[in-house]
């Protein structure tokens, strides 16, 4: 009896906060994994397929992904630190435009899904109930920029038949898979590196606020049980 086809996954920021537990998990589970970045990184190395790409210009994605195919894409990276100068601009380019370029460059023919990390700040609203039905309505370039991509996927539903699957994400945590982050900053990552590293957790705010944080290690695992479906 054969052996099955090895599944073949590509995650584009695949070295990033969210990518790498994506990463990680899919290489648990025996998946080829390729990871689309500007430049490699320490982490993963002998166990990963690094493809070089810009997805802020579009002759580069084009190059990178010439002659490849993939069975599954996570499309996970963009510009999320907005605190950044000139963040608007970046943003645009890396997210919007950026999801265009990934989209233009892939061989969707043998594509299976396509799935996308959007955000749940595209709703603009910060407590209350949310779900697929509450119209979005952006209060930032971050928010603004991750509905333009979604657009841009959507179409391609429609105009190239691209199987898709946009996955509107809240408040995930879990600590970096890289040592070297620059997510040490997020409030969870943040406390917990306080409380290793100066013995005490201080808190900038008044403690009340709530939020429906959730593990990376279950996205991770979600994400791995939706590609198949549709």
């Amino acid at each position: 009896m054969g052996s099955e086809r090895q599944i073949t996954v590509l995650v584009t920021g695949g070295y990033g906060n969210l990518g790498s537990w994506l990463v990680r998990h899919f290489l648990g589970l025996g998946w080829h994994v390729s990871i689309l970045a500007k430049r490699p990184r320490p982490l993963f190395q002998g166990q990963v397929e690094f493809i070089a790409c810009d997805v802020t210009d579009a002759e580069s994605c084009r190059a990178a992904l010439a002659g490849r195919a993939f069975q599954y894409v996570v499309h996970a990276a963009s510009a999320n630190d907005f605190f950044v100068p000139g963040y608007p601009q970046l943003a645009l380019n890396a997210n919007a435009l950026g999801t265009l370029n990934i989209l233009q460059a892939l061989d969707t023919a043998s594509l299976q899904r396509f799935l996308y990390f959007s955000t749940f700040h595209v709703y603009g609203v910060a407590e209350g109930d949310v779900d697929e039905t509450t119209p979005p309505a952006p209060r930032n370039d971050y928010a603004l920029t991750h509905l333009f991509a979604e657009q841009y996927v959507q179409m391609w539903g429609r105009t190239q038949r691209l199987p898709y699957t946009i996955i509107r994400l809240s408040n995930s945590y879990g600590c970096p898979v890289d040592p070297e982050s620059t997510k040490w900053y997020l409030v969870l990552n943040d406390l917990a590196k306080a409380a290793h590293t100066q013995r005490e957790i201080v808190l900038k705010s008044n403690g009340l606020g709530r939020r429906d944080f959730i593990w990376m290690g279950d996205v991770a695992q979600a994400v791995a049980q939706l590609l198949p479906h549709p």
